[in-house]
């Protein structure tokens, strides 16, 4: 019986990928693009059919119409309150109100004032949620709606050719 002996130094034989494991993992990443790339506004406009800017219009009117008869309520419970009474008119589409409004405006304390910036401040923060709520799930949408084989194709090729380039390269490196 021969005995061989097993060398540390004998270098052993490169390993060798797999191709179909290696197109399907191509094939993973290329879906996982699919959610992972962003929307652009014309993709948004193409998936909204160009109804995106006013769709959006929509929603942050919408949050200013409850925003607003949110304070008429509470304009109605504290008909004291000045600030709120300003506010409202100042929200007001007749010009000639909304100009009496900023001259009594001028006329208010410096508390008076803030509280009003601070509702100022409410109502654009509302409207903001609004259009980014609107967008995140208008974004989310349009990713869900693209064809998962524009980029599955693409990462199964590129998973092949990135194996056999490396099996090849590995064998003329070795060989």
């Amino acid at each position: 019986m021969e005995v061989r002996v097993i060398r540390a130094s004998e270098p052993s034989k490169p390993k060798k990928l797999n191709v179909p494991l290696s197109a399907a993992i191509g094939g993973v990443s290329g879906y996982a693009l699919k959610y992972a790339l962003p929307v652009t506004v014309e993709d948004l406009n193409e998936f909204t059919n160009h109804q995106y800017q006013k769709m959006l219009e929509e929603k942050a009117v919408k949050a200013r119409k409850k925003f607003i008869k949110k304070i008429e309520n509470e304009a109605k419970n504290n008909p004291d309150n000045q600030v709120l009474d300003l506010f409202i008119k100042s929200q007001s589409k007749d010009k000639n109100v909304v100009k009496e409004a900023r001259e009594a405006q001028k006329t208010l304390s410096k508390e008076a004032i803030t509280q009003l910036a601070e509702i100022r401040n409410n109502l654009a923060s509302k409207i903001k949620v609004a259009r980014r709520t609107t967008t995140y799930l208008l974004s989310s949408s349009a990713k869900n709606a693209r064809p998962a084989s524009i980029f599955m194709v693409p990462g199964v090729i590129l998973g092949l050719v990135f194996a056999f380039a490396y099996n090849v390269i590995g064998d003329m490196r070795n060989g």
